[in-house]
């Protein structure tokens, strides 16, 4: 499998961004960006299968917060590399991982680590059953200029039983192993979380 994509993008700075709330910046430019990206794939058999993709992107005026103000970050060049696997050894159970790396011209652009990966595996335990786990980390995360850049890994678990076709009980066990992280300055994100629910499907 061979695809790619050519897009531009445009968009005007909302009137929240401009005007309401603290961040607001009247000053504010308009986004702007060009975006090329090329994937190449093949599925070898159920066992393995892959994807490799490449993406280079060149903009300017970004609109993030920083410093509790919404400002524009100038002319940028993002570029970077993406790699998938995935494979089901058994029938019920399957396996994922993705890494993916990026470089920015940028030094203090947001929400863009320079590393990432992913590691999943879905296991259906009994027919009514299933347990997905999943290990997320991320490397060199900048979010302001008085902080280390973030660096950290994440276990999350979500347990779900189908008690009847019509209704599923699940629960998440999210940040396990409790790592202490920021993504926005100033809001600590909470360590080890739990949450129980249920769906109902009509």
């Amino acid at each position: 499998m061979v695809k790619g994509s050519l897009a531009k993008g445009y968009r005007n700075p909302s009137f929240r961004e401009m005007y309401l709330y603290g961040p607001a910046n009247p000053d504010l430019d308009p986004e702007r960006m060009m975006n090329y990206e090329v994937t190449v794939g093949k599925t070898f058999s159920r066992y393995f299968g892959m994807d490799v993709t490449g993406y280079y992107s060149k903009g300017d005026n970004l609109i993030q917060t920083m410093n509790g103000k919404n400002v524009n970050t100038g002319s940028f060049i993002n570029k970077g590399i993406e790699v998938t696997a995935n494979s089901q050894p058994l029938d019920k159970l399957t396996l994922r991982a993705t890494y993916s790396y990026l470089y920015t011209s940028l030094n203090n652009l947001t929400a863009a680590p320079k590393n990432q990966y992913f590691l999943g595996i879905g296991w259906q335990v009994l027919p009514k059953f299933k347990v997905d786990a999943e290990l997320k980390g991320v490397g060199g995360l900048y979010v302001f200029d008085d902080m280390e850049h973030q660096s950290y890994t994440l276990l999350n678990i979500k347990l779900t039983y189908k008690v009847i076709h019509a209704l599923e009980l699940f629960a998440t066990l999210d940040n396990i192993t409790d790592t202490d992280y920021t993504i926005n300055r100033g809001y600590k994100m909470p360590g080890f979380t739990g949450m129980g629910g249920f769906k109902l499907h009509f």
